[in-house]
């Protein structure tokens, strides 16, 4: 528990106060099971990003590939540049990156991500 903070002694409280605790642990319990879902669509964004980045390989110029457009749309398409590529930064933008930053950029809005979801938990 943290330091100045002091337990409350659920057996001193009437059924209102109980209830009110119970509703307040409640909405708790739904923003941190919220939060936590934040995390994983980010998290598997991010490895989805990293395979991406993986199949960009100089061997693979000029290839056929599956664009994934979401995460279970894909069109065809045929690999012309290695050098850069476009990423969604969120809500529609967009940036061409070099190749070889483009996991940096990936890991950055996972952290934004991480970061908002403590900051709205922690309030």
């Amino acid at each position: 528990m943290a330091e100045g903070q002091r337990g409350i002694d659920v057996r001193t409280l009437n059924m209102q106060q109980l209830q009110s605790v119970r509703k307040n642990l409640v909405e708790e319990v739904q923003m941190l099971v919220g939060g936590l879902q934040q995390l994983k669509v980010a998290q598997s964004k991010l490895l989805q990003a990293q395979e991406s980045v993986d199949a960009i390989k100089p061997e693979n110029k000029g290839k056929d590939i599956m664009m994934p457009l979401t995460g279970s749309m894909y069109v065809p398409a045929k690999l012309d540049s290695i050098e850069s590529v476009m990423v969604e930064l969120g809500t529609g933008y967009f940036v061409e990156k070099v190749s070889i930053g483009v996991l940096s950029v990936c890991v950055c809005v996972y952290m934004c991500v991480c970061l908002s979801v403590c900051l709205s938990v922690c309030h």
